[in-house]
């Protein structure tokens, strides 16, 4: 892969990592607060090693709890925080962003109190995270639900139709009840990637009169710089403001799932006038903690660095190494193994497919899910989250190299020729053990029959591991 890195640009300095990293090689002596700080409680205590191996003495040293003109303050910046707050927001393309270091969960709780009116009539994305609807709910918001149109069976992926949104938009108008905040998932966990800004213009071209949009970009950050998805990323909607000036968007990103920064990092991006950002603010300040950490903080201005640096460079790798593996994937178990389900273009012409994410359906190796997952964990350190009852999904985010990429395919292979032992009437070469109970089921030279294979699969649906040795 021959892909040129973008020269240096001011996009790619860090003030706040610089900030922090200048600060931790201070010896002070801090009677605030933070005894772990600079390892200092731990000095002599036995556990010292293992604080050592699970933090290191540079993340030790690093998480301090110095505020005001010794450093910044989170909430009321001026120095390093701020100036690196800017930067995102100009490398996203935002009027302004707020790093949160709660995760997104804390991001969305504070993007509903910012927009959202007591009582007021909401429009919200049944797909959307737990952490919307139920923040919602406590704001007594009035909510009418955006459904999924369309779903697959095998990657259990879901898709709303734009014209059912634009049918209850445009009803809620009729009755003269217009929503006041409508919320809406930019990029689902399996991969169905909105075209954000189309869909807005689309609402706002047909007679809409909302101008609040809280847009769930959890899983989109790096969408940013991947060629073919960077259009329909969310904050691209703000560009609208042009030509509709009263609206207000404003996008949650858990910057940790697809950048190079620590869990829980997340940023809260804005398009909109002063007042937005005073809103913003204040409900940061009600609802964020009053200790945000700083290795987390200094780990969003690393990472926002690092994709003005080389971000295309990563996206366009992971794009290769995704879409390598389904070529060789498709080889291996058939064509139809790799991102089943299709939909129709015509119906559901804002919805994208993610190409760093690949749902392979393993039906066809006579194995549940669950078991494959488990079994690339036990056997090749290979981790996967989402399954399906027959399908797994694989995300080739940034830290996916050649190598993971061409390890977790000789690991299918490995797996699939272990499987073929049992793909027809033959004598086994080895032994097949249920375990629980750990009893051969097959030993070497026996018939491997009808019967015996619909009782492995049988065994495999319940959840027992089948081993072949």
């Amino acid at each position: 892969m021959n892909i040129e890195a973008p020269e240096h640009s001011a996009h790619s300095e860090t003030p706040l990592a610089n900030a922090l990293i200048n600060l931790s090689k201070s010896n002070i002596n801090s009677f605030h607060t933070l005894p772990l700080s600079q390892g200092r409680s731990i000095n002599t205590s036995p556990l010292n090693r293992k604080y050592q191996q699970l933090l290191g003495e540079h993340y030790l040293r690093s998480d301090l709890t110095i505020t005001g003109d010794n450093f910044d303050s989170f909430f009321f910046g001026k120095q390093a925080i701020h100036e690196a707050e800017c930067l995102a927001a100009e490398l996203f393309g935002a009027d302004g962003t707020f790093f949160v270091t709660s995760g997104t969960t804390v991001s969305n709780q504070i993007a509903i109190d910012a927009l959202c009116e007591k009582n007021g009539r909401v429009l919200l994305d049944k797909t959307c995270h737990q952490s919307l609807h139920f923040s919602l709910r406590r704001h007594d918001a009035k909510i009418d639900y955006l459904q999924p149109a369309w779903s697959c069976s095998v990657s259990e992926k879901h898709m709303w139709e734009p014209a059912e949104l634009l049918r209850m938009v445009l009803a809620a108008e009729k009755e003269r009840d217009p929503y006041r905040l409508i919320v809406l998932t930019a990029h689902s966990y399996e991969g169905v990637v909105y075209d954000v800004p189309g869909l807005i213009r689309y609402l706002l071209e047909n007679g809409a009169t909302t101008t609040s949009f809280l847009i769930d970009e959890a899983w989109g950050a790096a969408n940013y710089f991947q060629q073919d998805l960077k259009a329909l990323t969310a904050v691209r909607a703000g560009r609208l403001r042009e030509h509709w000036p009263d609206l207000k968007i404003v996008v949650t990103q858990s910057a940790h799932k697809s950048m190079s920064c620590l869990r829980q990092a997340s940023m809260i991006h804005y398009c909109g006038d002063a007042n937005l950002a005073a809103r913003l603010r204040v409900s940061r300040f009600r609802l964020h903690t009053t200790s945000p950490s700083y290795p987390l903080l200094a780990s969003l201005d690393l990472a926002r660095a690092q994709m003005a640096l080389e971000g295309e460079v990563l996206m366009a790798r992971s794009t290769q190494l995704a879409a390598q593996f389904c070529r060789q994937v498709g080889e291996l178990l058939g064509p139809n193994s790799v991102n089943a389900g299709q939909y129709s273009s015509a119906t559901f012409p804002y919805s994208h497919a993610d190409p760093t994410k690949v749902s392979v359906n393993i039906e066809n190796l006579g194995m549940a899910a669950r078991e494959f997952k488990e079994f690339l964990f036990s056997e090749f350190n290979v981790y996967v989250n989402r399954i399906t009852e027959t399908a797994v999904l694989f995300n080739f985010h940034i830290g996916i190299d050649e190598s993971a990429a061409h390890h977790l395919f000789a690991a299918i292979q490995s797996i699939v020729a272990k499987r073929k032992i049992v793909a027809a009437p033959s004598c086994s070469e080895g032994f097949i053990i249920p375990y629980p109970p750990g009893v051969p089921l097959v030993v070497p030279g026996q018939q491997i029959t009808h019967a015996i294979r619909k009782k492995i699969e049988t065994i495999q649906r319940s959840g027992v591991h089948v081993f072949y040795a």
